[in-house]
């Protein structure tokens, strides 16, 4: 992998962990960088990163981010998350949030 690809993975993981952290805590976000830490596949981030945005609490996101990076960082799958978020629903969701949601569509 080259070295610019490598550093944006990289940063990109750690905004995962970052924006998890802020919208369940820190412990959340320690283990959602944790967990994608060996993750090079952008699409597989790309879904961790739905789960951020779907999720209605912690556990439910750390279920997902699972079901996506499985163990020790291995795939299981692309599973998304469910499109009926309460969090989308209740109309707390900024611009950001829903331009990326209709790019994921």
């Amino acid at each position: 992998m080259s070295e610019g690809r490598t550093e944006g993975v990289a940063a990109h993981r750690a905004l995962l962990g970052r924006l998890a952290a802020g919208r369940f805590g820190d412990a959340v976000g320690r283990r959602v960088e944790a967990a994608v830490e060996a993750v090079e596949d952008w699409d597989r981030l790309a879904v961790v990163g739905e789960w951020i945005v779907r999720a209605d609490s912690g556990p439910e996101l750390l279920d997902g981010v699972s079901r996506v990076v499985g163990p020790s960082g291995q795939p299981y799958g692309a599973d998304r998350p469910p499109r009926s978020s309460t969090h989308l629903r209740s109309g707390s969701s900024t611009p950001v949030t829903m331009a990326i949601v209709d790019r994921i569509g």
